[in-house]
């Protein structure tokens, strides 16, 4: 399996992909060296036009950004893995949310892509 086979087949398809290049977190636009903007669906492009930019040795990697009421979460947890264990941290808990596909491991943490199954509670 490639690296492009773990990304979850449902963010593939929405216009909310960036670049990213491993020196920098300033995500960057897929289809122009210039800064791309999580606020500005403007400067996102499509995963293929981002998976493009990096085959091409452009950038080095490829971002999702997540959009506000998009319905989708990320779920980041540092210090996942102890001696190449999962932590319980790492092992989750009853989080609410439907996993859209397997952990991306991060260095000693897991990133989770997932869709919330229900609301979150609105504050003030």
């Amino acid at each position: 399996m490639t690296k492009w086979e773990n990304l979850p087949a449902p963010l593939k398809v929405l216009r909310q992909w960036v670049c990213v290049r491993s020196d920098s977190k300033i995500p960057m636009q897929a289809i122009r060296p210039e800064p791309a903007s999580a606020s500005d669906p403007d400067t996102w492009s499509s995963y293929e036009e981002a998976r493009q930019a990096v085959e091409a040795g452009h950038y080095d990697g490829v971002g999702f950004v997540f959009r506000e009421g998009g319905g989708l979460v990320g779920l980041d947890i540092d210090a996942a893995f102890e001696d190449r264990l999962l932590t319980p941290p790492g092992r989750g808990a009853d989080t609410g949310l439907q996993i859209l596909h397997g952990a991306f491991p991060e260095r000693q943490g897991l990133t989770y892509p997932a869709v919330r199954r229900t609301p979150l509670p609105r504050t003030q």
